[in-house]
């Protein structure tokens, strides 16, 4: 029996709030037109998609999840602002959506992305470990190697080893995804 994949945990959902803040913004700004509504429109998605994180499965489907959040956020606060006259109807922001959704599957950096992602969730327990002490806690090498109660230079050999690792699998994997793409 195949389980459903996990969702995204608290930590996570911020992570990718924030790293796509400013695609929010400038989406949630193009049916809004009003740079302070935009500001406050944004506080109301960040708090739906801190509210329901655990909808999503996967990093791939945060982005256009939360831009559906962003849209009818944006569309509910032009309403509530009647004297405002709607900027785009919703055919141009269907419009929109096609095109974002487009820019991202073309968009070499969110490919990137996702294959960095992808390549991470293969790492062992001990080589998420470190790459988790090193790069989201910001920890220094010494940092690790005392808390491992590990020899520094261990600590470097093995992260030497991740990123070589990272890295064959991240150009692996954006050619197999470009392969599939082509076809």
């Amino acid at each position: 029996m195949d389980l459903p994949p996990p969702a995204l945990d608290q930590a996570s959902a911020l992570r990718l709030l924030l790293a796509n803040r400013s695609m929010l913004l400038g989406y949630i700004n193009a049916i809004t037109g009003d740079p302070t509504l935009t500001e406050d429109v944004f506080q109301e998605v960040s708090l739906v998609v801190m509210n329901k994180y655990a909808s999503v499965t996967d990093n791939d489907g945060f982005r256009p999840w939360s831009r559906t959040i962003a849209r009818f956020q944006a569309l509910k606060a032009v309403n509530r602002r009647r004297s405002s006259p709607l900027i785009m109807s919703g055919e141009i922001i269907d419009r929109l959506d096609q095109a974002w959704d487009e820019r991202e599957r073309d968009n070499p950096r969110s490919a990137s992305i996702a294959a960095l992602e992808h390549c991470l969730s293969k790492l062992t327990p001990k080589a998420k470990e470190l790459v988790q002490m090193r790069y989201h806690q910001d920890l220094s090498g010494q940092t690790i190697s005392e808390q491992l109660k590990k020899p520094l230079n261990t600590i470097y050999v093995a992260l030497s080893r991740i990123h070589r690792s990272l890295g064959e699998c991240i150009r692996g994997e954006i050619s197999r995804r470009e392969a599939q793409h082509a076809e």
